[in-house]
């Protein structure tokens, strides 16, 4: 008799509420439990649960890192962290340094021990896996909506805001702001780093061309930076000039002649994907 399960819908309108590890397993935040799902086969199939929680799931994330990619990381609009050991459906610790309901939270894929997680006040706390200690800093007084750690710098931490704002911090100095990226004018819904280092041009513009004797050095030590946003836009940001330097606008949509409904707007939300190896594609969601 062949199984079959109808687990609940993921939780709309997060950040990053599910996560796939090395191993080919999805976890999936719906309500306040995580399914376990494997995707490696020809057939998806549930293969478990993480239960324990009474508070919605607000994200979850993965350790990539090996022998310990089945380890993972889920928060809460409880304010908690919950760390999660995938293979025994087992909670394994958590840590309640946020007073308010988290809204992000990410493994770095650079540091194994090092969680970053982010709540509706603005506060950042820094969690160290192996030693339990944890470090909260205040950027921004703003609504936090997303963040990303860099895959390439282990301090260098993203995070997008409500009204629009992004800026990169380093968590190895007290949560500094290193810049503030300004541009969009609503919600940050996704941030997503270049899979590679240095900003070769994307497109080639005159201005940029005149760059090439003071700033090659530099640009070698950036990285590109995707966001999308509730205003319909996909911008790219060069995190060596501190700007951005490419702007998509989402196809427009027109239904059977008539004009756009207002209310699609309000139900779009804009992630941003970066494959690792194809450095000039970027892959999005849509209306």
């Amino acid at each position: 008799m062949h199984e079959r399960s109808l687990p609940a819908s993921p939780n709309w309108y997060c950040s990053r509420c599910s996560d796939v590890n090395s191993d080919g397993l999805l976890g999936v935040g719906a309500k306040n439990i995580i399914y376990l799902i494997d995707v490696s086969a020809s057939s998806c199939r549930v293969v478990g649960e993480l239960v324990g929680h009474k508070d919605l799931v607000s994200g979850f994330s993965f350790c990539q890192h090996a022998g310990q990619s089945h380890v993972c990381v889920s928060s809460h609009s409880d304010g908690s962290i919950c760390f999660w050991d995938s293979h025994s459906k087992t909670l394994l610790s958590e840590h309640a340094a946020h007073q308010n309901p988290v809204s992000a939270v990410h493994w770095s894929p650079v540091d194994k021990n090092l969680v970053v997680s982010g709540d509706e006040k603005g506060i950042v706390v820094c969690h160290w896996y192996h030693t339990g200690d944890t470090a909260s800093f205040f950027p921004e007084p703003r609504t936090i909506f997303c963040l990303t750690c860099s895959p390439h710098t282990w301090n260098v931490v993203a995070v997008g805001y409500k009204d629009g704002m992004i800026v990169l911090i380093d968590v190895s100095k007290k949560g500094e702001v290193m810049q503030r990226l300004r541009g969009h004018d609503d919600e940050i819904h996704s941030l997503v780093w270049s899979p590679v280092t240095g900003e070769d041009a994307l497109y080639n513009r005159p201005e940029d061309s005149e760059a090439a004797n003071g700033e090659s050095a530099g640009e070698e030590r950036g990285c590109y930076l995707a966001s999308g946003s509730k205003d319909q836009t996909v911008r790219i940001w060069s995190t060596s000039k501190g700007k951005g330097v490419m702007t998509l606008k989402l196809p427009y949509l027109k239904k059977r002649g008539s004009a756009v409904d207002p209310g699609v707007k309000e139900r779009l939300w804009l992630n941003v994907h970066w494959p690792k190896g194809r450095r000039t594609q970027l892959v999005s969601s849509c209306f």
